[in-house]
Parts: C-alpha cells; structure tokens; sequence
C-alpha cells in the first residue's frame, strides 16, 4: 500500500484513491493544509496498484521530442481581458465544446476549494476561466474522464504538469478523442491559508466571500490585483505584491513540498500543449506590449499542433520562438522554485498570528529594504544628472 514518509513525494493529484478497486484510500488534508492519501489498512488486499501507478513514483512521458514555441493572444479582447494571459484556454475550450465536446478543469466552486469539473457548454465555461491559487480536488474526476472517452466524446483536460501525469497514469494508454494541456505552473499554496485570509476579509468587511478573481486585470497584465467580491456588493482590491496571500504565494512560503522538487516542471512535458504566460515579451517583442497578455505556447506533439490549428483564425499566433527565452521568462517551464527558508516557522505561526501579524513578521521587512533601496536609486540618479548641468 502507497505510504508517503517524505511529503515531497506527493503531489496530491489523487490518483492512487481513484485507482484503488477496494476504495481503500481517502485524501486527507494534513496540518498544513494538504491533501494526502490515508489508507484503510482493513480494506487493503495488497494489490499495489496505487504504488504501480502514482505519477510521482513512476515519471513517465509519452513526449520525447523537442517542442516547438510559440506566442499568441486571443483577438477578441473581452475573451483576453478576462483570461490571466493571452486567453488561448478559452479558445481551445470554446472550440471543443462547439464540436460537442467535454472540457475539464480547475474551478472556484465556493469562496476556499478549487475542483476539478467537467463542462459541456460555453456558458460554463466561465467557471474555468482565470488562474486559482490553490491546489484543485480530483474526487472521481479521472473516472468521469475515461467514461467520457469510452463513450467516444471529444476531451479536453486541462490542469497542473502532475494532474496531467495522473490521468495519463490511470487511463494507461493514449486515446484519440482526449487533448491535454498543462499550465507552467510557479506551484500550489494551502486551503489552511486561503480559507485564514478569506475569513479575516469577512471579518473585516462583515460580509460572506461571493467570489474570488485571482489575477484581475483592470491595472493591466504586468500589475494584476487579486479581487474579492462580497455578498454585500463591497469589494476587496489589491495589487499582488501588496495583498498578503500573493506575497506568500510568491516569496514561495505558502507551498506543497512537492513544489520545490517538482518532478514534471521540466523538459518534455507530459501535456500535449503547454500554456503559461509570456512575462518580459517586449524584451523580445516590444511591439506586443500592450500589458494586455500574451501566453507561451509549448507544442509538445502533433495534437498540441492540432489544437492550435482549430483555433488558428480566432487567435494572432506567433511561432518559431526561442525555448531559451521561454525558460529565460517563466523559468517554471523548466525546473522548481526555490524553497523560502521560512517556510516551516510561517506554517507553524499560522494559528499563532492574524494575517497582518505574519505579514510584518515575514514581508514587512523585505519590501521595506527593497523600497529604500529604490528610493536610494532614485535619489542618485537625480544627483547625477542635476551635476551634469
């Protein structure tokens, strides 16, 4: 039976709870906040099979070959600005689904748990769309998805580098009507501290979380804010390098332990396309910065190309770009973050202090030095030029 001594050995995607044929094993969440497998020694007959087909422990990837890159932005702006990037999800899934097809993917179902669901219309499709910080629920999805494939309907799958690896380790071979697509993803926080910071926001604006947009884009792509809409019609806006759950997202304190030694953040990957976003574009192509998002595409084999030939009208498309660059841009693509050296004294403060308390204990003091030491820039760069005069 799977049994995980070191954390970092899960990625609790889930699949060895749906592969279990005695439904032995249960994903619990632990102190921290993360999902891990919990197996009912009573139930268990020994067959091995979670073990056999955990994506952690067997790391297999049906792509061998180099990719190919390319750029590309949705040309119908609503559809653009909606999308955390360049808004190609939304018309790879539109296009799926005008074909009668089934879209899968992360949504925000209430105010603190991400699941995975399935969608079969474009009106739903609006609960897929946007980034979510936080790891998605996979209860019974890889079932749904290989009914759905038996039944021959047209799949698209979309979710984190190790959700992708799961399904392909559950389905066990390759299916012609199934398309998967990956995101490059920077890494999963915790229920533990989204559910903390969204009930000290209640507390504050005395009023229930209606609904939470991860990446808003009113300020632009480059300075997105993370927005929160109350029952009440209040609503809570801050820019990301401001907002407490962001700082921990991005100081990389918040994170499974699988994050920092991801074993599917790397070259190939295992999706058939591969979307994240082209941060620092107008190093390379100034002429698209409009700040309004443009995704990375990483074409991994020829139904990542047939996805993006499908949707090739609605989109501006821009191909033969440098790996080099995209490593260089969004270096998620290719390796893990960094641990933060906190990050044990952060979990274990977490009950400990409001979020204000751990936000002067843990960022003040970084975002001090960084704003002084810019201030000191300024002011010099001034001194020089008035000398020059």
């Amino acid at each position: 039976m799977i049994n995980i001594i070191d954390k970092k050995n899960c990625c609790g995607c889930g699949l060895c709870a749906s592969i279990c044929p005695k439904h032995c094993i249960e994903m619990v969440e632990d102190d921290e906040g993360f999902v891990y497998p919990k197996v009912n020694k009573d139930l268990c007959v020994n067959c091995d099979l979670c073990n056999k087909n955990c994506p952690v422990l067997n790391c297999n990837n049906k792509n061998q070959q180099i990719p190919k890159c390319a750029l590309a932005y949705s040309k119908d702006n609503e559809i653009r600005k909606s999308s955390s990037s360049g808004g190609l999800f939304s018309e790879i899934a539109l296009n799926i689904l005008k074909q009668n097809g089934i879209v899968y993917g992360a949504s925000l179902e209430d105010e603190s748990k991400v699941k995975h669901i399935r969608i079969n219309n474009v009106e739903q499709l609006e609960k897929l769309k946007g980034s979510k910080y936080v790891q998605s629920e996979m209860n019974g999805i890889y079932i749904n998805v290989k009914n759905d494939l038996e039944n021959e309907n047209k799949v698209l799958f979309t979710g984190t580098p190790c959700e992708i690896a799961a399904l392909n380790s559950f389905l066990k071979k390759d299916y012609n009507n199934l398309y998967t697509c990956d995101l490059i993803c920077h890494g999963v926080p915790s229920y533990k501290i989204l559910k903390k910071y969204l009930n000290e926001l209640e507390e504050k604006y005395k009023s229930n979380v209606q609904k939470v947009f991860f990446r808003n884009k009113d300020d632009g792509w480059t300075n997105f804010k993370i927005k929160v809409f109350f029952e009440d019609g209040q609503i809570y806006s801050c820019q990301a390098n401001k907002d407490f759950y962001m700082k921990a997202f991005l100081k990389n304190v918040s994170l499974r332990p699988s994050c920092y030694d991801c074993k599917f953040s790397k070259i190939p990957r295992c999706a058939d396309l591969t979307l994240g976003d082209y941060w620092e574009v107008e190093k390379v192509h100034p002429e698209l910065s409009d700040d309004q998002g443009v995704s990375m595409i990483v074409i991994n084999n020829k139904k990542g190309e047939e996805l993006l030939n499908n949707i090739n009208e609605d989109i501006v498309l821009q191909e033969g770009e440098e790996l080099n660059n995209f490593i260089r841009f969004n270096p998620c693509l290719c390796g893990s973050v960094k641990p933060n050296p906190n990050r044990e004294k952060f979990f274990n403060d977490l009950n400990k202090y409001t979020m204000k308390e751990l936000e002067k204990k843990y960022f003040r003091d970084e975002i001090t030095l960084k704003y002084i030491i810019k201030k000191i820039k300024r002011g010099l760069v001034k001194i020089l030029k008035n000398r020059r005069y």
